[in-house]
């Protein structure tokens, strides 16, 4: 199988505070584990498996599919970025090799305690959450512009409405369907 990157390392680092010497064999299982798991419970697998198709066969720039295109460009790529981020804090800090689990330090560079981590990792999560209201908000005022949330047949069509409306992290519940699923 194809592994379909939505957002690309050269666009994450043009457009976030990473750094443009960060190694690309971390930032790829950061990008994969965003799109993978993050993004395809806020849009639903059958709306995110057509996005996929889409980019993977360049159809995403018919003008049949400008919707998909306006959901990828201005809503998907942002929250990509931030939750892209968010996974990142972890893998850059600790790396696993075959003498264990080792801190990345250098001389003249301090990492940062745990407790300094935790709050990027915050700041990067609120604005992943952020973006993914923003994007569930267009996609619910565009309802008619992708059929796969109605139409689909898999396991997914009872979860996309209730994820579309209330996905953001946070330590409170609020109420509603946030994390069930209705049959």
């Amino acid at each position: 199988m194809v592994d379909v990157l939505l957002l690309s390392e050269d666009y994450l680092k043009t457009n976030s505070s990473i750094n443009e010497n960060y190694f690309g064999r971390w930032l790829r299982p950061a990008i994969k584990e965003a799109q993978n798991i993050g993004l395809q419970q806020i849009i639903g697998q059958c709306l995110f498996e057509k996005i996929i198709n889409l980019v993977k066969t360049s159809e995403i720039t018919l003008d049949e599919n400008a919707a998909y295109k306006d959901l990828l460009d201005n809503y998907i790529r942002d929250y990509l970025i931030y939750e892209t981020l968010k996974e990142t804090v972890p893998i850059a800090n600790v790396k696993i090799a075959n003498i264990g689990t080792k801190l990345t330090e250098d001389e003249r560079i301090v990492s940062l305690t745990q407790g300094e981590a935790d709050l990027l990792q915050k700041s990067f999560n609120d604005k992943a959450d952020f973006y993914t209201k923003r994007m569930q908000d267009f996609i619910l005022n565009n309802l008619d512009a992708f059929p796969e949330i109605e139409q689909c047949e898999c396991d997914c069509r009872y979860v996309v409405k209730p994820c579309l409306k209330a996905t953001a992290t946070t330590n409170l519940y609020l109420g509603g369907d946030y994390g069930k699923r209705v049959y």
